[in-house]
C-alpha cells in the first residue's frame, strides 16, 4: 500500500461546528494505505474532524496541536468490517479548547494513546475518547497511558472493547465540562481484559458511575492502585471473572487507597456454571479509611480474600459469592471492618478470620456458615 506524511503544517477552516469534512481526510480502502505520519501540525476549527482516517496500518499522530474550538479532533475507522485502523500511536499531542470529542474510534485494532496533554479551556469538552463496537466492527488492544487530562466530563466511553489498559493517567477536574455525561470511564456492553491501574481520577463525576452502564459485563479484568477522589464515590457494574465465558475463571483484584470508596452494584460472576468453569476469585485490599460496597447478588464460586484496614460493606446476602470459603485477614490492629449496609444481612459462606477483624455497623450481620478464628 501507499504511504503518506504530513509534517509541520498549519491547517484551519473557517467557522467550525458544521458537518463538513476534515482537514486531513484519508479515505483509502483497507490495505491500500500503510505508514501514515501526521507530525508537528496545528489544527484549528475544522467543520467536522481535524483528522479522519478510514483505514490504515502503522499510523503515527505525534506532537500536534488541536486548537481553537474544534468540534471534533480525530476519527479512526469506519463502520465497515474491512476498514480497520491498526497499529496506531497517538502521542505527545496537545488538545486545547475542544468542543465535543478528542478521539472517536470505530474500528481499531492496536491503539496506543500516551503522553498527551488535554486542556480544553472554557470547560467545553464532553468526552476525550468515544468508541463503539457493534459486530462486525472491533475495538481491540487499546492502551491509554501517562496522559494528563483536565476539565473534561468523561475520560472515555467505549462499547464492547476487548483488551483495554488504562494506566498512569492523571485526570483532574473530571466532570467539569458541559453536558450530562459525568464519569471517569464508561464501559458499555461486553468488555474483556480491562486493566485499570495506577491512575488518578479527581473531580465531581458523581452523576454517573465509574463503569456507568448497568447492563455491562467486564470480563477477566483488574482495578488496582488507583486514586479515586470525587464527590460521589465510584461505582462498578457487572463483572464476569471468566476469560472467555467457557474455559478458565480469573481473579478480580481490588486495591483501595486510603480514604477512597468503591461500589460494585452489579453481579460478579464466573461465567458459565459448568464444572470446568465453576470458579473465579476476588482479592480485596483496603487501606485505612477506604470503603468497599458489595451490593450485587454475586455468583462467583472461587475464594474471596479480604485484607487491610478499611471497611467492606455487605449490601447483599450473596455479596461474597457462592463460595463455601472466604478469608478475612489483617496485619493491623484496626481492621478490616466488615458490616452490613442499611439492612440486616446474612452471609452463609464459611469464614476464616485471621487477625484483628472487626464486625461493625448498626445493622445485624449474621454469619450463617462456620467461622474459624486463627
Amino acid at each position: 500500500g501507499s504511504s503518506v506524511s504530513f509534517t509541520d503544517l498549519t491547517l484551519a477552516a473557517n467557522g467550525g461546528g458544521g458537518t463538513g469534512g476534515a482537514c486531513i481526510n484519508i479515505t483509502k480502502a483497507a490495505g491500500s494505505c500503510n505508514s501514515i505520519r501526521i507530525i508537528g501540525c496545528t489544527f484549528g476549527t475544522p467543520q467536522s474532524y481535524a483528522i479522519r482516517i478510514q483505514a490504515g496500518d502503522d499510523v503515527m499522530i505525534h506532537d500536534n496541536l488541536f486548537d481553537v474550538s474544534a468540534t471534533n479532533c480525530i476519527l479512526l475507522g469506519t463502520p465497515t468490517a474491512s476498514n480497520v485502523v491498526s497499529n496506531c500511536s497517538i502521542s505527545r499531542n496537545t488538545w486545547y479548547s475542544i468542543g465535543i470529542l478528542g478521539l472517536a474510534v470505530c474500528n481499531v485494532d492496536g491503539l496506543i494513546v500516551s503522553n498527551n496533554r488535554v486542556y480544553p479551556s472554557g470547560a467545553n469538552m464532553l468526552t476525550f475518547m468515544d468508541g463503539y463496537n457493534t459486530l462486525p466492527y472491533q475495538l481491540k488492544n487499546i492502551v491509554v497511558s501517562d496522559n494528563t487530562f483536565k476539565g473534561i466530563n468523561c475520560l472515555m466511553n467505549l462499547q464492547n472493547v476487548s483488551g483495554l489498559t488504562v494506566c498512569g493517567n492523571n485526570a483532574v477536574s473530571l466532570g467539569a465540562g458541559t453536558g450530562a455525561t459525568l464519569s471517569g470511564i464508561q464501559l458499555i456492553g461486553t468488555c474483556s481484559n480491562v486493566n485499570i491501574t495506577g491512575n488518578n481520577f479527581t473531580g465531581t463525576f458523581d452523576t454517573q458511575s465509574f463503569y456507568s452502564d448497568a447492563g455491562a459485563t467486564v470480563n477477566s479484568s483488574s482495578i488496582t492502585g488507583n486514586v479515586f477522589n470525587n464527590t460521589g464515590g465510584v461505582t462498578v457494574s457487572n463483572i464476569n471473572l471468566s476469560a472467555d465465558g467457557s474455559v478458565t475463571p480469573h481473579t478480580l483484584t481490588l486495591n483501595l487507597f486510603a480514604n477512597r470508596s468503591l461500589t460494585i452494584d452489579g453481579v460478579i460472576s464466573s461465567g458459565t456454571t459448568g464444572a470446568i468453569n465453576a470458579g473465579g476469585s476476588i482479592s480485596i485490599t483496603t487501606a485505612a479509611g477506604s470503603i468497599l460496597k458489595l451490593n450485587g447478588a454475586n455468583t462467583y464460586t472461587g475464594l474471596t480474600t479480604i485484607q487491610g484496614a478499611g471497611t467492606v460493606i455487605i449490601g447483599n446476602n450473596s455479596a461474597l459469592g457462592l463460595s463455601n470459603f472466604s478469608v478475612i485477614t489483617t496485619t493491623t490492629s484496626t481492621g478490616p471492618i466488615i458490616q452490613a449496609d442499611s439492612s440486616s444481612r446474612t452471609i452463609t459462606n464459611n469464614l476464616l478470620l485471621n487477625g484483628n477483624v472487626i464486625l461493625g455497623g448498626t445493622q445485624a450481620l449474621t454469619l450463617g456458615g462456620s467461622v474459624t478464628i486463627a
